[in-house]
């Protein structure tokens, strides 16, 4: 997570304002992005130097990173879609298209995880029995449908701070999640503490959240308003104000 979302913040930030163009970049707001990222590792590094780090893990690192390319450019594309005059997708189409895309991409890798071997009734995925047991638990079969329309939601609210916004400030907003993840995650632990899911509060965890949280935070209204002050002088709230007036 760690990785992922500080290569998120910077690939998008600097793909957005050199690639499209869409973003100022200065120091300033380099700066701002540097605080939101830093937040984000301090957050998730409690876990990190908790695991043992094993010698395939700069490979998977190495993975992630070329993720976060890949998902940057993505972003990029989102905000041309969203922002340019000349296309001007609504928020509602946007969501949709991606979603019904990202459906048609998980049906074709799962009917694949079908027929290769695996640890899950001799292939990797046995779909047909991971139903009938989601069927036959009535309170599992509520949370999967509450986490579909929380990231029906998600997906909703993305695309808008993309159009409105623009892709970097939608990626350091949504550095949060850590913090959120967290709090659902203790949340979960003391509610069910008998089932051993989600993650007890500790002296040294919440300290990690709490420093980590207040950097994002921090980040975040730096950079908006740095990015403001970067728009003013480039003239793009002077022209909205002279349109109104």
């Amino acid at each position: 997570a760690m990785v992922r979302v500080a290569g998120l913040v910077f690939f998008t930030g600097f793909a957005s304002s050199y690639v499209t163009q869409k973003s100022p970049m200065t120091w300033q707001i380099a700066s701002a992005l540097t605080i939101v990222v830093a937040g984000a590792c301090v957050t998730s590094v409690y876990h990190v130097k908790s695991v043992e780090f094993e010698s395939g893990a700069v490979v998977g690192i190495f993975f992630v990173l070329l993720s976060t390319v890949s998902d940057s450019l993505e972003q990029v594309v989102c905000e041309v879609i969203l922002q340019e005059g000349s296309v001007d997708v609504d928020v509602y189409t946007f969501a949709g298209v991606s979603g019904l895309i990202g459906s048609i991409f998980m049906a074709c890798v799962l009917g694949l995880a079908q027929v290769i071997p695996g640890g899950d009734h001799g292939v990797m995925e046995d779909s047909i029995d991971t139903f009938q047991q989601l069927l036959a638990s009535v309170a599992v079969l509520l949370l999967l449908l509450v986490t579909v329309v929380l990231c029906l939601g998600e997906m909703l609210s993305a695309a808008a701070m993309a159009k409105y916004y623009g892709v970097t400030t939608k990626e350091a907003l949504l550095a949060f999640r850590i913090i959120s993840a967290w709090a659902f995650a203790v949340i979960i632990y003391y509610s069910w503490e008998d089932y051993g899911f989600g993650e007890p509060v500790t002296v040294e965890g919440l300290i990690f959240k709490s420093i980590g949280g207040v950097l994002i935070l921090g980040g975040v209204l730096f950079y908006v308003h740095v990015r403001r002050e970067a728009e003013e002088d480039m003239g793009k709230v002077d022209k909205w104000s002279d349109d109104e007036a």
